[in-house]
């Protein structure tokens, strides 16, 4: 006995017609959308961020003097301290100081994060101490606003 199966198909399956490009004013509105709800706080950023680097060197060539106004020296300023005998040891102190930091947050990290992994029941006081400032903090905010609402001793 031969088994035939049925066609199932009667022809290739065909999709509606291509699709079309957005008109050009909704792709703009589309790719400025993001940007428009950047641009607060890109301009804060600028503001606290860039203009005090900028008045900070526009400020290395004068002479600063509070209260009597400031005098354009031009490079003095960075001529006398690369002339200064202080100058070598304050760059080597930065570097030490900057090496030193970095390395110790890397091994202090490293070490908080193996200590706090694996399953040990005797993990829980290491957990703690490591948790216990953010539970402070939140505690001491809760604190204030009970405080601050509480009717009969809050503030008036």
């Amino acid at each position: 006995m031969t088994v035939t199966e049925a066609r199932t198909s009667r022809g290739p399956v065909t999709k509606g017609p291509p699709r079309t490009a957005p008109p050009v004013r909704t792709r703009l509105r589309r790719a400025a959308t993001p940007w428009l709800f950047l641009a607060p706080a890109l301009l804060l950023f600028l503001y606290f961020k860039f203009i005090p680097m900028a008045q900070a060197v526009r400020m290395s060539f004068q002479e600063v003097r509070p209260f009597l106004g400031n005098t354009y020296v031009g490079g003095a300023n960075y001529s006398d301290i690369a002339g200064s005998s202080d100058f070598g040891a304050a760059v080597w102190h930065t570097v030490v100081l900057a090496v030193a930091t970095t390395a110790g947050s890397i091994v202090l990290g490293m070490v908080l994060a193996l200590l706090l992994e694996g399953q040990t029941r005797s993990l829980w006081f290491i957990r703690s101490a490591v948790f216990l400032p953010v539970v402070t903090a939140m505690a001491v905010v809760a604190e204030v606003w009970r405080v601050m609402y509480y009717p009969a001793e809050g503030v008036r």
